[in-house]
């Protein structure tokens, strides 16, 4: 190769290493080209902090029906646990509906357009200072209960862990086949679990989650028409049976089971985690959910790019709150206590059926908001991952620095991400973790939320966040390689 030809090579490799910034991300929704990034996430939130019911795992043995039921309860309430057992799967007997409620008068009825009803039902109550008070086993006779028989009374036993500070933890309870009549025929059993108050309440959480739960508006005494029972059948094999267990509330016993997961209690309108990245063109970021359902939501972010100018004079300047609402209009202000402010806000509207179908980037001009341009239209791009039965699962967004006002001279931006719903609701979901967020149970959908937690989220805008070259280091060595390669060959 001649010295012209090595020095083509040369500026080819310095080229590409000099455009790497820009060349190492594709928005594409799949976040493997990651790497380097600042992360925050939303743990679990605990909208209801003495009624978290979160698996049930379910096994047998010759003598007894198993059944391990675990929490995230952080607070101690009065409130009681009921299972609903079927040992006639299919048959389509059993508990449908009273106007007195179920077994223990809870408004909770079964649909009796599926075959699998609950034959037996089993309640504890837990007393918010004394822990577990009372355990019945309960039998429906086609025209009412009967029974109520204190577990001991009947062969069972029950153990459990928690106490008055943070309620129940876990709680593990054998049954007596003879107490249900016999182990079932057919080796299938259905069993269901929930969490309600006290007299004449409902449910408020289920295990499977059940579309007649909701976790919102009045929820603790409407009328619960399960449908999950029917998903919930175990059968009685080799792959659940566990032999004999000491029933003391703790599972390292447990090697085999069946086991049911209650979800978050927004299955479609949830938001775990949000990755904050940059190259030299654009602002990028990359939320995550754990949506198992298709909503109408609205998925927002603000972005403040005056961190550093905010935090060493103590006064923020950006959209603090408006009677109107923020750039959407919902019910979302900032806490003006805090020096930082959002100067943009980002929308997505979700539509169940469709997808994403508007996007807006609006800017905060000091008494109100302008822009409301879409991302394409400033040079910007999104992709997504998610259908109409699952929700959004993945969102990458590249934000021009252009479209807002250049990339910060001091070199940090603060971001913040949340989930809403239509016109005039709030947030009920923040990442990271927001109080503002789950403050109001009956009401989180349309109260107001005053979000602190985007002063806790500033990212330095240097080699620690940023898009590396290519995104792999690996490349940028092997055009070094080559081009040495090529000069020493000549």
């Amino acid at each position: 190769m001649g010295e012209s030809g090595r020095w083509v090579v040369a500026l080819l490799a310095i080229f590409l290493l000099g455009a790497g910034y820009a060349a190492g991300m594709t928005i594409d929704g799949d976040y493997t080209d990651w790497i380097n990034y600042q992360e925050y996430t939303s743990p679990i939130v605990h909208r209801l902090p003495g009624a978290e019911i979160m698996s049930l795992k379910v096994a047998w043995n010759d003598t007894h029906l198993l059944l391990f039921l675990t929490t995230e309860n952080n607070q101690s309430w009065d409130v009681a646990y009921g299972f609903a057992v079927d040992v006639n799967v299919s048959s389509g007997w059993g508990y449908k509906y009273s106007k007195d409620g179920d077994a223990w008068g809870r408004k909770i009825s079964f649909n009796a357009s599926y075959p699998d009803l609950p034959d037996y039902e089993l309640y504890f109550w837990w007393d918010h200072s004394s822990g577990i008070t009372s355990a019945q086993l309960v039998k429906w006779t086609g025209s009412g209960w009967t029974g109520y028989s204190p577990l001991e009374d009947v062969g069972g036993s029950y153990a459990y862990t928690g106490n008055a500070s943070v309620g129940l933890q876990t709680l593990e309870i054998a049954i007596p086949w003879s107490a249900l009549g016999g182990k079932p025929a057919s080796n299938t059993i259905a069993v269901m679990a929930w969490v309600a108050g006290g007299d004449g309440s409902s449910a408020v959480k289920t295990i499977g989650p059940d579309a007649s739960v909701s976790y919102f508006s009045y929820e603790w005494s409407d009328w619960d028409d399960f449908g999950v029972l029917r998903r919930d059948v175990v059968n009685l094999t080799a792959a659940t049976e566990l032999g004999q267990v000491k029933i003391d509330g703790k599972d390292n016993d447990w090697t085999a089971y069946a086991e049911f997961t209650s979800p978050t209690d927004l299955p479609g309108a949830d938001a775990t985690k949000l990755w904050v990245s940059w190259n030299d063109t654009d602002l990028l970021l990359f939320l995550f959910t754990n949506n198992t359902v298709s909503w109408d939501v609205a998925y927002g972010f603000a972005i403040d790019v005056n961190v550093s100018t905010e935090n060493s004079t103590g006064v923020g300047w950006g959209y603090e709150n408006s009677t109107n609402g923020d750039a959407w209009g919902r019910k979302i202000a900032f806490k003006a206590s805090s020096p930082f402010l959002p100067d943009y806000e980002l929308y997505f509207w979700w539509d169940h059926s469709k997808g994403i179908t508007s996007d807006n980037l609006a800017k905060w001009t000091g008494s109100g908001w302008t822009g409301y341009n879409s991302l394409k239209d400033i040079g910007g791009s999104y992709a997504y991952t998610g259908n109409n039965v699952t929700g959004l699962q993945t969102i990458e967004i590249a934000i021009p620095w252009s479209a807002l006002g250049g990339k910060p001279s001091d070199d940090e931006v603060a971001v913040v991400a949340w989930v809403a719903g239509g016109d005039g609701s709030s947030a009920v979901k923040v990442v990271g973790d927001d109080p503002t967020a789950y403050d109001n149970t009956d009401n989180e959908w349309t109260d107001w939320d005053n979000v602190g937690v985007l002063a806790d989220q500033a990212v330095p805008l240097d080699s620690t966040t940023g898009v590396p070259f290519f995104g792999n280091a690996a490349v940028v060595l092997v055009l070094l390689g080559a081009a040495l390669w090529f000069f020493r060959r000549g």
